[in-house]
């Protein structure tokens, strides 16, 4: 079996009473792995700020159709008759 030589499996991470660049690598590679991890959460916290716009657009327009609606045709608003409308399951 080959194993490459930048590959962390046979590797330690330090060797016990020794400091070397071997922890300054890990950490490094730590630090770089969080950096990675939280791009990738914010990336994510923007995109369900950006459906949470859109959901809100959306509802929008359907209010205003049935705004319209009830105008142009004296029609009676659908649903239940709870004037709170929900139209998505976010929180």
């Amino acid at each position: 079996m080959y194993v490459p030589p930048e590959c962390d499996l046979i590797k330690t991470m330090y060797q016990y009473g020794y400091e070397g660049d071997s922890q300054t690598s890990a950490k490094k590679k730590l630090v770089a792995r969080k950096a990675e991890l939280m791009g990738r959460i914010a990336a994510m916290n923007q995109q369900y700020a950006n459906m949470g716009a859109q959901i809100n657009a959306l509802s929008g327009a359907v209010d205003n159709m049935e705004y319209v609606k009830r105008s142009l045709l004296g029609t009676e608003p659908e649903g239940d008759g709870d004037d709170e409308k929900t139209y998505s399951n976010i929180s």
